[in-house]
């Protein structure tokens, strides 16, 4: 009986690994030679990295941490600079629970969703500053030319007042003797 149930689980782990690795094969298939980092697959690092995965990976039948899995394997080879210490991101994933996995998803979609919304509400912004920004300018324009136009009023009303005068002064010189006595002591 126990060699029947070792045989039962070695077959189940095995099954786990072979349905992983069936399904990462897929995903890879898509992916270009230039999205792949060579480098990163030669390492002997990543060999000890892979192999301690597929560990992993036979231990667990939750698809969420075979998903989380799977995504760590991903960016290891497309984009390894981004990792820091893979190797504890796989023990943290498959020491969380099925609920932490699904909090921590839905913890990084309301991220998401947050950092979409204020890039959305930054651009909108940006937007925003160069309406108010054109609308100063263009007020600026029209206070210039109000100015301007107030100015050119302005000096044509003294040009007429100042008309005015040298009529009045033409008349008061013409005019002059006759109202002496009005100013004289």
């Amino acid at each position: 009986y126990i060699n029947q149930a070792i045989n039962i689980r070695g077959k189940i782990k095995e099954r786990r690994v072979l349905n992983f690795v069936e399904v990462f094969i897929q995903y890879i298939e898509n992916l270009t030679e230039k999205d792949i980092s060579i480098d990163e697959i030669q390492k002997e690092e990543f060999g000890d990295f892979f192999e301690e995965l597929l560990i992993k990976v036979s231990k667990t039948s939750s698809k969420n941490k075979l998903r989380a899995f799977s995504n760590l394997l991903k960016e290891k080879i497309t984009n390894p600079k981004n990792i820091d210490y893979p190797e504890i991101i796989l023990e943290i994933i498959s020491e969380l629970s099925e609920q932490h996995i699904v909090l921590l998803n839905n913890l990084k979609g309301a991220c998401e969703q947050y950092n979409s919304s204020r890039i959305y509400i930054l651009e909108k912004t940006k937007i925003l500053n160069k309406l108010k920004e054109d609308q100063i300018k263009e007020s600026n324009k029209t206070q210039q030319y109000n100015i301007g136009v107030n100015i050119n009023s302005l000096l044509d009303a003294l040009n007429k007042v100042e008309g005015k005068i040298v009529i009045l002064n033409e008349d008061f010189n013409r005019n002059a003797p006759e109202y002496f006595f009005l100013t004289q002591n």
